[in-house]
């Protein structure tokens, strides 16, 4: 008899028979029922006798469960405490280059904004000249262009 056993995070440690989990059964597709007799065949075991127990743990975070992280324990001593430490560097790299981003944009702000008030006195003082020099009509366009422009951007 095949069966695929789904477990969640919490259900991560395999029962010897199936009955006594909790866990939802699904049965094989087709192609997977398929395939599984030709491997049955291949090792040359009953088909009828086998039975195939597949878990499935999805972990979301940067640390397995602490059941996981035991297991490790007991085949490296110390594996534990290196993946704990190695969670922490890689948490500690994402936030350095999540505030270099950050203070980067600032800084391109900034200078955006540095850019854009030179340009607008700069047109400013451009209206401000040919009105002084009897040029009222281009002065004037200018000027409004200007100002509606500096508007739209701070309104």
């Amino acid at each position: 008899m095949s069966r695929e056993q789904e477990n969640t995070p919490a259900e991560t440690e395999p029962a010897s028979d199936p009955s006594q989990t909790s866990a939802p059964y699904q049965e094989l597709t087709p192609e997977e029922q398929e395939q599984l007799q030709e491997l049955l065949e291949r090792s040359g075991r009953d088909p009828q006798e086998s039975q195939i127990l597949l878990q499935r743990m999805t972990v979301s975070g940067p640390l397995p469960p602490p059941q996981v992280l035991q297991q490790y324990g007991e085949i490296l001593s110390d594996a534990p405490q290196r993946i704990v430490t190695m969670a922490e560097k890689e948490q500690e790299h994402r936030h350095h280059v999540e505030s270099n981003a950050l203070q980067g944009q600032i800084a391109l702000d900034r200078r955006g904004q540095r850019f854009g008030l030179t340009i607008g006195v700069s047109a400013l003082a451009v209206a401000l000249i040919l009105g002084l020099n009897d040029q009222e009509l281009a002065a004037s366009i200018i000027g409004g262009i200007d100002l509606v422009a500096l508007v739209g951007v701070f309104v």
